[in-house]
């Protein structure tokens, strides 16, 4: 069922439903203007999505139970810019970050972090392994 629900908290949703709960295809406007659209399931993001922040940034890829979980891509309009895994809605595996003045690290993430094997390559074309 296709419906229109005005959220308590001011959020906007548009899509698939069961009963008055997103599930299934949709597109939910937050109140502070993020817009989400993609894969719901129980009222949570979980599947496929993209979300998009007011100033530009976003996230593709996988979601799990309102996370981001699984392979996704992250961009913001400063330069930076990651693609690769995700866990509890953090980076964490294996991954590329790029950073905003040009150096590009490439390998393992823990809890949002670098960590493990890596090789950072800076702006200068000196590479740290």
């Amino acid at each position: 069922m296709i419906v229109h629900l005005n959220m308590l908290d001011g959020s906007v949703y548009d899509g698939e439903a069961h009963g008055d709960v997103p599930h299934g295809k949709g597109i939910y406007v937050f109140r502070d203007g993020k817009e989400y659209s993609g894969d719901f399931y129980n009222g949570k993001r979980h599947g496929k999505g993209r979300l998009l922040w007011t100033n530009g940034a976003y996230y593709e890829g996988s979601w799990y139970n309102d996370f981001r979980h699984g392979k996704g891509h992250w961009h913001h309009p400063d330069g930076d810019d990651y693609d690769g895994e995700y866990k509890n809605d953090n980076r964490h595996g294996k991954g590329i970050y790029i950073f905003p003045q040009g150096g590009i690290y490439y390998g393992d993430f823990y809890e949002n972090k670098m960590h493990g094997f890596g090789i950072m390559t800076f702006p200068s074309g000196e590479s740290y392994i």
